[in-house]
C-alpha cells in the first residue's frame, strides 16, 4: 500500500483528520521513516507514483519536515526521496538540498 494519498495523506503531513498528529512528528524513527518512505516516487519493490513525478510538490513538506532529522535512518531516506525526485525533477530536488 502506498501512503501518499487522499486521508493516509494528511497523517502524513498532519493535515485536517482532528488528531494534531503526523507521522513526521512520530517520536519513533521508524514511523518518520514511513512517511518518508511511503512517498517515494520510485520504489524497486512498489507501483510508481507518475501523478507525483510529473509534480512532487505534495511530498516537499514532508522532506522539508524530516531533511534535519537527528536519526541516520532518516537522512538515507530523505536522500533516496530526493533521488528520485531528481530523476524528473533535478530544479525542485536542488531546491530541497
Amino acid at each position: 500500500m502506498r501512503v501518499c494519498y487522499s486521508s493516509v495523506y494528511n497523517k502524513i503531513s498532519g493535515g485536517n483528520d482532528g488528531t494534531n498528529v503526523s507521522l513526521v512528528e512520530n517520536e519513533h524513527w521508524r514511523v518518520r521513516r514511513l512517511a518518508s518512505e511511503g512517498c517515494r516516487l520510485r520504489l524497486p519493490w512498489a507501483m510508481a507514483l507518475p501523478n507525483l513525478k510529473k509534480g512532487p510538490t505534495l511530498i516537499i513538506p514532508i522532506l522539508e519536515s524530516l531533511k534535519n532529522d537527528p536519526a541516520r535512518f532518516m537522512h538515507l531516506s530523505v536522500a533516496n526521496n530526493l533521488n528520485d525526485i531528481a530523476k524528473d525533477n533535478p530544479e525542485i530536488a536542488i531546491e530541497l538540498v
